[in-house]
């Protein structure tokens, strides 16, 4: 299937109204890996709004995809998503910032 320029600037603009889930969103053969990234950012950004509405006690109880963004993000860039390793300075006080 192929997609017009207007459904793709839709689908980057609201992921989750195309896609059930960010894997599949990252499964897509028709995307690009530049229209996956972004469509995850905006998708990201909008489970980040949903998360600190939950805090505040504003949302129906649904369960934020954040995580699944995440690792959906982790699958497209593997090396960029690594962990950063924990450094320990030899005498540095871990107490003090």
């Amino acid at each position: 299937m192929t997609i017009t320029p207007k459904v793709k600037k839709d689908i980057i603009a609201d992921p989750s109204s195309h896609f059930d889930t960010p894997e599949n969103l990252i499964e897509s053969e028709d995307l690009t890996l530049r229209d996956k990234r972004l469509a995850l950012k905006t998708w990201a950004e909008d489970a980040e709004r949903l998360s600190a509405a939950a805090n505040e006690g504003m949302t129906g109880g649904e369960r934020s995809l954040l995580p699944d963004v995440k690792a959906a993000e982790a699958v497209l860039d593997p090396k960029a998503k690594a962990p950063v390793p924990h450094v320990t300075v030899p005498g540095a006080d871990p107490k003090k910032p």
